[in-house]
């Protein structure tokens, strides 16, 4: 499975490739027009970024997703032209891939890591994906091979890639189930802890009125005798009148 089998490869060398923060940044919550553009080919090349990770036991497939990537760079770039915002250096570009490319890793976190997830967030990376990302990387494809035919044989399907998210898809599903079960324990079991707490409390109050109570009735007791102390030594005195 594509996800899952190169997500911790992807989030090290994505966090080693992050620019610094002096480089110049796209902040897409600053354009009016062509945003959702510029977003479609940072979650398609961020997620090509994730897969150029192949690179490592298929360097002829790596080099088809580092293509794909760059097709979905160009997607961005006239996406900013469109808008007005002429990109001049790549770094802008590779910085906010780079950034989606975390986001991505986050939305199919592993499952040593499930507290990363966003249902909604997994669910919206997946189908964007599936639908625009398959579509634009066939464009890609065309020209990429037409420039690189040493790389034809190496393209997925889409019923192929489809198959890779709904697998990925499931598995995160059965992951969020197991930890919003564990949850669940963990508030029952808090619970439990909350209720013999309060009865710990009760019983050291009861065992508190019982030691007052006890302290009580011998203090009476100690009275009771010095009186009845008191009425002999009175009666004496009586009867030797």
């Amino acid at each position: 499975m594509y996800l899952a089998s190169f997500v911790l490869a992807g989030a090290i060398i994505c966090g080693m490739n992050m620019p610094a923060r002096a480089q110049p940044t796209i902040q897409l919550e600053d354009w009016q027009s062509y945003a959702p553009m510029a977003e479609q080919g940072a979650i398609c090349g961020a997620f090509a970024s994730i897969m150029e990770m192949q690179a490592i036991t298929d360097p002829r497939l790596g080099r088809l997703w580092a293509e794909r990537r760059t097709y979905s760079g160009s997607v961005i770039r006239r996406a900013a032209e469109l808008e007005g915002k002429a990109i001049n250096d790549d770094a802008a570009i590779d910085d906010l891939l780079n950034r989606y490319s975390m986001w991505l890793l986050n939305q199919f976190s592993s499952p040593d890591d499930t507290t990363l997830m966003d249902n909604d967030g997994r669910i919206a990376a997946t189908e964007m994906i599936s639908d625009v990302c398959v579509a634009l990387f066939e464009s890609a494809d065309e020209a990429i091979l037409a420039k690189y035919p040493e790389l034809v044989g190496t393209t997925q399907s889409n019923e192929a890639l489809a198959r890779d998210l709904d697998a990925a898809n499931h598995e995160n599903d059965e992951l969020i189930g197991e930890n919003t079960e564990l949850h669940q324990l963990l508030e029952e079991a808090e619970t439990e802890l909350q209720d013999a707490l309060d009865e710990l409390v009760l019983a050291e109050a009861a065992a508190t009125n019982a030691e007052t109570a006890i302290a009580e009735r011998e203090a009476i007791a100690i009275k009771v005798a010095k009186l009845e102390k008191q009425l002999l030594a009175a009666n004496a005195v009586v009867e030797n009148i």
